[in-house]
């Protein structure tokens, strides 16, 4: 009975992070307090693993929109195998998107559709994005489990790049760190690597989804497997 509760609770965690497919908000907590006697040293220790091609110090922030590494005008569908840790346990599974339009009270809209089946379970989630800010409008999920099923809204984030609330009127900004060789399912790419909204992205050049992102929470990575 516990290992059908954990089954279920990770088909509903993974469809949390299919909204949008990049919500993520930065883990709950209070920040870490600064030391009260900073050390009289003022050098700076280089890091052990310095980023790949960092962005040089005194030159312009370089910045992307979200739907510059999401294209989902070219794209039917995804595939991402998905590394996740929940009470405790660490589960790997696939999961593919299928992608189409569509519109919610007017606004023209993404919809991203998930379908989940594993032990008996499956779980369907469903989010329109606005086309424009990449916000959420709207989500739902269908669990069947048992000979029963139970449909329930969703909730749109508060936070994160498909915030229904943050009022903007253009696509979230991810900020540039560097070129970074990256191996998934898919293959081996030289991807351009961003951060922002509580996550790292790496994008590669001609491939409309990204090719990785990790939650800077440590909750999940996600792989790119393959897309249409």
């Amino acid at each position: 009975m516990r290992n059908e509760a954990f089954v279920i609770c990770m088909l509903l965690f993974v469809s949390v992070l299919f909204i949008g497919c990049t919500q993520s908000n930065p883990p709950a907590g209070n920040p870490q307090n600064p030391p009260a006697n900073p050390p009289a040293n003022n050098t700076p220790t280089p890091p052990s693993n310095p980023p790949t091609n960092p962005v040089q110090p005194g030159l312009p922030t370089q910045t992307t929109s979200m739907d510059q590494i999401y294209k989902f005008g070219s794209l039917n569908s995804y595939e991402y195998r998905i590394t996740s840790s929940t009470e405790g346990q660490q589960t790997t599974l696939n999961v593919k998107t299928s992608i189409s339009s569509d519109t919610v009270n007017g606004t023209a809209a993404w919809l991203q559709q998930t379908d989940m089946s594993t032990q008996g379970v499956t779980v369907t989630s469903k989010t329109w994005v606005d086309k424009v800010t990449y916000g959420c409008l709207k989500t739902t999920t269908v669990m069947v489990y048992g000979g029963q099923t139970t449909e329930q809204a969703g909730q749109c984030p508060t936070e994160g790049p498909n915030s229904a609330s943050s009022g903007e009127t253009t696509a979230p900004s991810l900020t540039y760190v560097g070129k970074d060789p990256v191996t998934v399912p898919a293959g081996t790419y030289v991807a351009d690597k961003y951060t922002g909204e509580g996550a790292t992205y790496w994008s590669a050049t001609g491939v409309p989804v990204p090719v990785k992102i990790a939650y800077n929470d440590g909750s999940a990575t996600m792989e790119l497997v393959s897309y249409t």
